[in-house]
């Protein structure tokens, strides 16, 4: 969904007529993130799964490190996140990179090996949205 279409100005006229028709907040704050998953989905439905999976796992994540009663347990549930997010990051931005200089030092070592080419399509703000979740829990 672009910004400059008809489905975005029919799809923001309809959010904010019921963003301003509800009176509860929490109800509001739960419809604009509705919203959002449907508009990130809307370009690639399964990138929204995958933003949907990251905010609640570190949502679940930030719940622990809160409950954590001990420096070392909240320690562990912050590295889970960072791993978590970095990893993911890492998949999608550095995917084939990583696997052709993996595939260099085996060659190397006299190690072939061929490995299929990923073929990875990078979901559109990932960067922002992995380092804005990371925030959360940081």
């Amino acid at each position: 969904m672009l910004f400059n279409s008809l489905t975005f100005v029919v799809f923001f006229v309809v959010v904010v007529t019921l963003y301003w028709s509800i009176r509860s907040w929490n109800a509001r704050k739960n419809l604009l993130v509705v919203a959002s998953y449907i508009f990130y989905g809307a370009w690639n439905p399964p990138f929204a799964a995958l933003l949907f999976s990251t905010t609640s796992m570190d949502f679940w994540l930030g719940a622990r490190i809160g409950k954590a009663s001990t420096p070392r347990s909240k320690r562990g549930w912050l590295v889970a996140s960072v791993c978590m997010n970095l990893s993911m990051l890492g998949f999608f931005k550095y995917g084939n990179f990583l696997l052709e200089n993996f595939q260099w030092l085996l060659a190397r070592i006299d190690i072939i090996y061929h490995p299929p080419h990923l073929d990875i399509l990078l979901p559109v703000g990932i960067s922002f949205y992995t380092f804005h979740s990371l925030s959360y829990t940081l």
